[in-house]
């Protein structure tokens, strides 16, 4: 699927943004995002 690209690029500017303590928080966030959407 297209939303996995996406998420894998998320996962790398997410876990480079907010560190590896935030990462599977901002994580679930973008995926909360991409599915709303």
């Amino acid at each position: 699927m297209k939303n996995e690209a996406m998420l894998r690029g998320i996962e790398k500017k997410a876990g480079t943004f907010f560190g590896k303590k935030n990462f599977k928080a901002s994580l679930m966030q973008s995926i909360t995002m991409l599915t709303i959407q």
